[in-house]
């Protein structure tokens, strides 16, 4: 999905990169598949650590004028290590940013249900609190994705 997301990207003449492990999901990508990013724009680590840490700094806000956001489709145990990093980092107020970044759950056919669920329950028993929550909202379509963002950064033309 990511590089779904990432060639429709590139398709509307935007810059993209990306930080890539050598080996995703049993297989070796650096070795085994022509990327679709310009050799500049990528960076291949051989742990999903660094990536994390990458991954933590690009969403760091300093000026109103920086817009990001951490937007994560369905995934696999690399993508819930990322939320996980990201969530811990927010509870416990060390995300390294000095405006808050939304953390953004596209939860296409009911993917992250359970996950949902998970944290309501973690809530339920103490182990979280709703305020741990606030920053990450849920939506289920790219186009609700759209107008959150847009609505969140009040811009006006979406």
């Amino acid at each position: 999905m990511m590089q779904a997301a990432s060639l429709g990207s590139i398709d509307a003449g935007k810059i993209v990169a990306g930080i890539r492990i050598a080996r995703e999901a049993g297989t070796s990508v650096k070795s085994t598949q022509k990327s679709y990013l310009e050799p500049d724009n990528e960076v291949y680590c051989r742990y999903l650590a660094p990536r994390k840490v990458a991954l933590t700094d690009a969403g760091v806000r300093k000026t109103y004028a920086d817009r990001t956001a951490y937007i994560f489709l369905p995934g696999g145990l690399g993508t819930m290590d990322e939320f996980f990093e990201l969530f811990t980092l927010v509870q416990l107020g060390k995300l390294g940013t000095e405006l808050k970044v939304p953390i953004i759950l596209v939860n296409y056919d009911g993917f992250y249900d359970c996950l949902l669920t998970f944290i309501e329950t973690m809530i339920s028993q103490g182990t979280a609190s709703a305020n741990d929550i606030t920053f990450i909202k849920c939506v289920n379509t790219n186009d609700e994705v759209v107008s959150f963002l847009a609505n969140y950064y009040n811009i006006i033309d979406h």
